[in-house]
């Protein structure tokens, strides 16, 4: 066998190797990428991944469910259209951003928002915004959580109006106590007897 074939032989076996390697690693890619697929889809929290655009580039079910959109109707759509309805971002005070804050102040960020579905119905929202960085250190994607807490929020509604309401009721009755003690006091004066019992 000449040179020549040989080192065509072996040029032909690295380009074989290689091919097989790049199979090998886009097939261990895929693996890893169905993994972490199947790790969110299994959250009980909606997760969405953004670009640095604010662009939805993935969503997990339970977003989908939330949102009652499919993958095809928000991928490529800006979040600020799928969770509020917006034409622009979120913006201060009434709806801080919060990949806007996690890129100034580089920390995580917590909110809450209230946030639409496809038919129009509210949702109080925790959202919760985490950076994913590249090997440099630089932010390239952010993980976009939410959880409902609608339930939570009209609980402490209720509750507040409940205490604004016995606030009230005592206040009204420490008023009524305080007249029944001065009609006691104008009677007492009158030389008639008492007519409430205060104790």
């Amino acid at each position: 066998m000449s040179a020549n074939t040989t080192d065509r032989g072996n040029k032909d076996l690295a380009s074989a190797d290689t091919a097989t390697s790049k199979k090998i690693r886009q097939s261990e890619s895929d693996e890893v990428q169905q993994r972490l697929n199947d790790l969110y889809d299994g959250l009980a929290d909606g997760v969405i991944i953004l670009d640095k655009n604010f662009c939805i580039m993935w969503a997990n079910k339970k977003f989908l469910i939330d949102a009652g959109l499919s993958q095809q109707e928000i991928i490529g759509r800006h979040c600020y259209e799928v969770t509020h309805g917006r034409a622009e971002q979120c913006s201060s005070p009434l709806h801080e951003c919060p990949v806007l804050s996690l890129m100034q102040s580089n920390k995580l960020t917590e909110t809450v928002h209230t946030h639409y579905d496809s038919e129009g119905r509210a949702h109080f929202v925790e959202v919760t915004v985490n950076p994913v960085r590249d090997s440099n250190g630089d932010i390239v994607r952010f993980v976009h959580m939410t959880r409902d807490v609608t339930e939570v929020v009209k609980t402490r509604e209720t509750l507040k109006r409940m205490e604004d309401l016995n606030k009230f009721m005592f206040e009204r009755e420490e008023m009524i106590i305080a007249i029944k003690k001065e009609v006691n006091e104008l009677l007492q004066k009158l030389g008639k007897p008492r007519k409430y019992d205060i104790t």
